[in-house]
């Protein structure tokens, strides 16, 4: 029998004043062995993990846990820290008679995963990274700060457009249809966002600002054997930065899945699933299809950064914020962003860029997409991210990158 999740099956329970919700899958024939937990993301949905949860809860009794603030949670959790969530997974797992678990942590709920492991080790026998956030770079935090600058001014269209498309970039080599599907579907969601989304952002973008700011504190995860999988042209986290963080943990393995963006549980569940049970099942990962297992002590240069930027030496325009229009030439370009270098004799010292303040227009090719001017990397050299209001913005740029691949 299939495992189905159903939105309206959560179970409830109270934990030192505050609400874990979880879903619950557990067969008869496995209900004597060892537990999944999996722990839901920020703005995760209750059917992003449907095809993990079905596969396991073949073999596995599977709980499905959305901690305060993250999830389907309607609570905010602004005063809760990474080790103050591992503390309440550690107490819900005790009133739910969960002694030991395999634990499973999707993107920025690595931290949990690795404040519970470092606190609570006896009570997890294995832990899987999937797309793990330690840290924000700078391009990510540009891009968390606008979410929640145009949810401040109620601007919906323009925050979901965002979200989506840097969620699941569109533009790369591992688009495809279902991907369009899926990116569609997760913009049409996020235009329904509730009120209390606002303040469960802002309290999400200050742990992570803070555990990267603590980063030097940080040293993985200890005497546990753990799995990081990391999408090949993942932008929110790379591969070199979630290789990195496996490199940091004592006993760990490293995963490339291809073609794969940020959102490897909708992109790539099942492949996901039966990564999990051959570690559960103590069975070699590398002689699967659609992945790699990098063990080297340093990560060959052709998985960094593998996301493509498309050369295009194309003419546009960028205009400052006190009126004038200057001449630039856009050296290359991907859906995530573009560099254009202002030409010469058009920037003095009197007119340089301050970040974040500045809009460049993409006005070549029919086009007409913002840029938000992020930082200089030469001499009149700047890197911008794209400020896209709504989704048919997006898909404009794509069919125009469509065009040049």
């Amino acid at each position: 029998m299939k495992a189905k999740i159903d939105k309206n099956s959560y179970i409830s329970s109270e934990v030192n004043g505050w609400t874990v919700l979880y879903h619950k899958v557990v067969h008869p024939k496995n209900a004597h062995k060892e537990p999944v937990v999996i722990l839901v993301g920020f703005g995760d949905r209750y059917f992003d993990h449907s095809e993990e949860v079905r596969r396991l809860s073949e073999n596995y009794p599977v709980y499905l846990v959305h901690l305060p603030g993250l999830g389907e949670s309607q609570e905010v959790g602004a005063e809760l820290t990474y080790p103050a969530y591992a503390i309440m997974l550690s107490t819900f797992l005790e009133s739910i008679g969960v002694s030991e678990c395999s634990l499973i942590a999707h993107t920025h709920t690595a931290h949990i995963a690795a404040s519970f492991t470092g606190q609570f080790v006896t009570k997890v026998s294995k832990v899987i990274l999937v797309a793990p956030v330690i840290k924000m770079r700078e391009s990510v935090k540009f891009v968390m700060k606008k979410n929640i600058q145009s949810l401040e001014q109620g601007d919906l269209k323009s925050y979901a457009a965002r979200q989506a498309i840097h969620f699941i970039p569109t533009f790369s080599e591992s688009y495809s249809l279902k991907k369009k599907e899926i990116v569609k579907d997760y913009y049409l969601s996020l235009l329904k966002t509730r009120e209390i989304h606002l303040n469960q952002l802002k309290a999400h973008f200050d742990r992570l600002e803070n555990a990267t700011n603590e980063m030097k504190h940080f040293n993985g995860i200890r005497d546990c054997a753990t799995v990081v999988i990391s999408g090949e042209r993942d932008l929110m986290t790379t591969p070199e930065e979630s290789f990195d963080f496996a490199k940091s943990c004592s006993e760990s393995t490293f995963v490339l899945v291809d073609e794969t963006d940020h959102s490897l549980a909708l992109e790539k569940g099942n492949l996901l699933a039966r990564i999990y049970k051959r570690v559960f099942e103590n069975k070699s990962l590398k002689r699967m299809r659609g992945l790699k297992v990098l063990e080297s002590s340093f990560l060959d240069r052709k998985y960094i950064r593998v996301t493509s930027r498309y050369t295009i030496n194309e003419g546009g325009t960028v205009k400052l914020n006190d009126g004038r229009v200057l001449p630039v030439t856009f050296e290359n370009i991907s859906g995530f962003g573009c560099m254009f270098k202002v030409q010469d004799d058009f920037l003095g010292e009197e007119a340089t860029f301050k970040n974040n303040t500045e809009k460049a227009m993409l006005d070549f090719c029919g086009l007409a997409v913002d840029v938000e001017v992020l930082q200089s990397y030469r001499d009149k050299e700047f890197r911008g991210v794209f400020s896209f209001s709504s989704f048919e913005e997006h898909e404009k740029l794509h069919s125009y990158l469509a065009n040049i691949t």
